[in-house]
């Protein structure tokens, strides 16, 4: 009997293990699922000269039906608003989801925005779409975040959404 429960128990570990090895996508499990973007003036289209810079982070939530972000910034004057937008590297792209949106006037260091995503706020191309769509679009690197100033309306710093690796 000992020897039973033994190798039930075993074969509980195995299979355990097995169901844990197969929810993961990409080397992370679906909760631990980060994107982030390293934003910098020569990022933006045209390029921006500017001292400002920032940081953007989202983590997709264990359902894959929301995410929360943070947007950190440094040095960055007069912001106006900040999003993620649709397009590749090098190309300016249409407004799909807004990050910010109150104006802050001054010299700026620290977090610009926090909060949560869901497919409610989309916009855009976005608009009716779930949150697989924007991951699938972030993934395929198609999704920029940017921040815009009274100085540079189109944005003065970006960067490319994009997977970040477990280390």
């Amino acid at each position: 009997m000992k020897h039973k429960i033994i190798s039930l128990l075993a074969v509980m570990m195995a299979l355990s293990l097995g169901v844990a090895a197969c929810t993961e996508v990409d080397g992370q499990t679906p909760a631990a699922k980060e994107y982030t973007a390293n934003l910098i003036g020569s990022s933006e289209v045209p390029a921006v000269n500017t001292v400002a810079n920032g940081q953007a982070v989202f983590k997709l939530s264990a359902d894959g039906n929301s995410m929360t972000f943070t947007l950190t910034v440094s040095n960055i004057e007069n912001v106006t608003q900040a999003h993620i937008h649709f397009a590749p590297a090098g190309v300016a792209g249409p407004v799909v989801v807004p990050l910010f949106g109150q104006p802050k006037t001054g010299v700026f260091t620290g977090i610009l925005a926090e909060g949560l995503i869901t497919s409610s706020v989309f916009g855009g191309q976005l608009l009716g779409k779930t949150m697989n769509d924007l991951v699938t679009n972030i993934e395929a690197g198609n999704a920029y975040v940017n921040v815009h100033t009274a100085q540079n309306s189109p944005g003065e710093i970006r960067g490319q959404l994009q997977l970040k690796t477990a280390p």
